[in-house]
């Protein structure tokens, strides 16, 4: 026997929905036009369930569908943070170009939380499969989280790594690399490689007497440089700039700073 069900007649979420929700051990939807709205409807009835509730919505958001996520995603990332140490934050995907504008907001709010507790942690690690899905700005804005706090990622103040545009056009090629051992030495100093990156780190960082425990050089440093020393800039910077920069080192399946 088919039974018609509508709601023009008797309210669904009473009449249907929650009765077939009571004692269920997971839910999962993948067919039918609905938003969060279900979740004002039956959200208590999801909420009891032992299982995983699984549902994918339609591709029209409206503003309290970005309430909604908003409210959860915060609530999800500050039970992460309080339930966990080390923190672990799984890293959000490009919503901006994935969902409909309204989501910007969303993806602010995400990125601002790890933004505001990475100073106060002794070590946070960002989980993510795909760093850069659609533009190396998602990369920049995962590193920049980690290095609130942490010089080590993108070095300290006056770092060009901490100027997005500027780094991300050297990194693809949109901007010449210096041919200069000074204007070399401002991309590789700030922040220094470690000893352990290579023996040019380690013979550069010797010269200066500069210990692992200290990321960066300062600014007169290129003064301190002997000729061998700068003959050795010139000579590992284009390795640098293929695979030592900030980039490459901190891209890693799981990125951690501490």
């Amino acid at each position: 026997m088919i039974t018609r069900h509508s709601s023009r007649l008797t309210p669904l979420d009473r009449h249907f929905l929650n009765d077939r929700l009571a004692g269920a051990l997971a839910y999962d939807r993948i067919a039918g036009f609905f938003s969060s709205s279900i979740l004002e409807v039956a959200g208590e009835a999801l909420e009891g369930m032992a299982g995983p509730v699984r549902m994918v919505c339609n591709s029209v958001v409206d503003p309290r569908d970005v309430q909604t996520a908003q409210r959860a995603a915060t609530a999800a990332l500050r039970r992460e943070w309080c339930a966990s140490e080390p923190v672990l934050i799984l890293a959000p995907k490009p919503l901006i170009w994935q969902w409909q504008r309204e989501m910007a907001s969303l993806l602010d709010m995400l990125l601002r939380f790890p933004w505001d507790i990475a100073p106060r942690t002794r070590s946070l690690l960002l989980a993510t499969a795909t760093p850069v899905q659609l533009h190396p700005i998602e990369a920049w804005d995962l590193l920049d989280a980690l290095a609130r706090g942490c010089d080590a990622v993108l070095g300290g103040i006056g770092s060009p790594w901490r100027k997005p545009r500027q780094a991300i056009e050297l990194l693809l090629g949109e901007a010449e690399p210096p041919a200069d051992e000074l204007g070399q030495w401002a991309w590789m100093r700030n922040p220094l490689p470690p000893a352990a990156e290579g023996p040019d780190y380690t013979a550069l960082r010797r010269a200066l007497r500069l210990p692992d425990t200290e990321c960066c050089a300062d600014g007169g440093s290129f003064q301190r440089l002997s000729a061998p020393d700068r003959a050795r800039l010139r000579r590992v910077f284009p390795r640098f700039h293929e695979h030592g920069n900030p980039f490459i080192r901190h891209n890693e399946s799981c990125w951690s700073a501490s």
